[in-house]
């Protein structure tokens, strides 16, 4: 831990104040300079949309100089898209399909969403219980009325049917046109989330790279895509969220391995890490475009 806690410094992380404040405990110095350090990269901002958490602990394997340094979050954040696509829209044709299409995108790209399709996905999946399990349930009355293409906007009905995936370089281009226009505040922040999530640096746990994962365990998405409040997406996660919370884990987002005979691996997970907080204090930014009380990140 004291190796580490000196890799910490050299990645210029900590300080002789901060060594004396932690009593010079190493693993009191470690996790106070973590939590410095995402203090410094505006925490605050992305935890007025999302709670995030962070963890080092020590593996124990074969190799007994190997710690994991691990990101998620507990509470996921909730983009109600609707009334700024139309917005978008109505200042060029096509803009706001191109923006929903590069945000979903790069959202995919940030870990597990909550959106369209997954709330049909857990229609079908009511629509497949008993009777008798519905009326247990106490959602068979919102079964008749889920319908959630009446609450997508026209100029999102087709986009939002269309499977995720493709190239989306005229999108790109639609959207740097019209990026220092009127809608500069709502088109900014999801350019600013598709160029951090190319970043080789926006490391990823992926499930399949982890075999210790219980596949009886729910991830908890990190992010709700919706379109008005209270539509059928929202409606689709209260049910799931029921169950889910009772047999689910936080979802992790990033997951750096740091041996202390490797001193090049924490500066990395730092530059991970730093990575992903640009990229959620970009999605919080455009959180309050959308809710009408603009975030900026302090400079």
């Amino acid at each position: 831990m004291a190796e580490l806690a000196a890799q910490c410094v050299d990645s210029g992380l900590g300080s002789p104040r901060l060594w004396e404040k932690s009593g010079k405990n190493p693993s009191k110095f470690l996790e106070m300079a973590l939590q410095s350090h995402a203090e410094a990269q505006n925490i605050q901002l992305i935890e007025s949309t999302i709670e995030v958490w962070m963890n080092l602990w020590k593996v124990y394997d074969d190799d007994s100089h190997e710690f994991m340094l691990t990101m998620g979050i507990s509470k996921c954040a909730a983009l109600v898209v609707g009334e700024q696509a139309e917005k978008l829209e109505a200042i060029h044709a096509g803009l706001a399909a191109a923006w929903y299409r590069v945000l979903r995108r790069a959202l995919h790209s940030g870990g597990l969403i909550f959106g369209y399709f997954d709330a049909l996905q857990h229609y079908e999946c009511l629509m497949e219980q008993s009777e008798e399990e519905l009326q247990e349930s106490g959602v068979k009355n919102e079964l008749t009325s889920f319908n959630p293409d009446q609450y997508v906007p026209d100029c999102l009905k087709a986009v939002v049917k269309s499977v995720p995936g493709g190239k989306l370089a005229a999108d790109l281009r639609l959207l740097r046109k019209h990026r220092n226009g009127p809608a500069s505040c709502a088109i900014e922040p999801v350019l600013d989330m598709w160029r951090i999530s190319r970043s080789p640096a926006f490391a990823l746990l992926k499930d399949k790279e982890n075999p210790e994962r219980d596949d009886d365990v729910t991830l908890l998405p990190y992010c709700i895509l919706a379109f008005q409040d209270g539509d059928s997406v929202f409606a689709a996660f209260d049910d799931f969220g029921q169950y889910a919370y009772e047999n689910s884990v936080d979802e992790t987002l990033i997951e750096r391995r740091l041996n202390v005979k490797s001193p090049k691996d924490f500066p990395r997970a730092i530059q991970g890490i730093d990575c992903y907080l640009a990229f959620l204090r970009s999605l919080s930014t455009l959180y309050g475009v959308l809710n009408n009380s603009p975030n900026e990140p302090n400079p």
